[in-house]
């Protein structure tokens, strides 16, 4: 199935969370509005044993609504750029030959930029959008096995997730370099799915990233992501 479609989107205005002081907090920001124009095809083939879906999309905003964390106050603004464009393909193929096993990896490309926004005296525009990567990729796959009398009672699952580089303000002067991370998982459950147990680990290949920063006085005050980290668990519905 091939498609193309146009829509618009529409983001009420509000006022902010964590003003800096009262004059700040009286003034408004403005309602988001985007176009987003996509292309793209379904499929299913080799008697529906893959599965390969891609898209291609442009979205055009007005007075997109941009969240920062300032070190002058430590408080979250929301502020307008009066103009962005995202535009970018994303792709996405599953392959299940068997009910026993499933493999997966999907990707995209991004370019997301400012183009018009100028914050505290800083002209953005033109900018790449924050926390936004250009690259990203993901793969898997899961298989279950039987055990003993126990029918399709063994699950085990890997996967690999990584993004590329991305800037983490509007002014492109922090970056967090490209990372990646390695998860599995092995779940036993039950015949009467009473009850299941599980062993997993994240993050094998204890990559070290950041999952939020705030530039502070020429500093950057990070919060990192978990290192490796094993695991048990058990769970039973009820």
């Amino acid at each position: 199935m091939a498609y193309g479609t146009v829509s618009v989107g529409f983001k009420g205005g509000g006022f902010q969370n964590d003003a800096s002081n009262a004059f700040a907090a009286a003034t408004p920001y403005n309602p988001e509005t985007v176009t987003n124009y996509e292309v793209g095809y379904k499929t299913e083939l080799f008697d529906r044993t893959v599965r390969w879906n891609t898209a291609i999309f442009q979205m055009k905003y007005t007075d997109l609504q941009v969240q920062q964390t300032l070190a002058s106050c430590l408080c979250n603004v929301i502020s307008n750029a009066p103009g962005a464009t995202i535009k970018g393909a994303e792709t996405d193929l599953q392959y299940a030959p068997n009910h026993w096993f499933h493999a997966w990896a999907s990707g995209s490309y991004v370019d997301a930029k400012y183009d018009q926004f100028v914050f505290a005296g800083v002209n953005n525009s033109g900018h790449l959008m924050q926390r936004t990567p250009k690259w990203q990729a993901a793969v898997g796959a899961e298989a279950t096995t039987s055990v003993g009398s126990w029918t399709d009672a063994l699950v085990g699952r890997v996967s690999y997730r990584w993004q590329g580089k991305m800037p983490w303000a509007p002014e492109n002067t922090s970056w967090e370099p490209a990372y990646g991370t390695l998860d599995a998982r092995i779940t036993l459950t039950s015949p009467t799915k009473g009850w299941s147990v599980s062993a997993y680990g994240k993050n094998l290949t204890d990559e070290v990233y950041r999952t939020n920063i705030i530039v502070f006085f020429n500093d950057e005050m990070s919060s990192f992501g978990a290192p490796r980290t094993f695991g048990l668990e058990v769970s039973a519905p009820f």
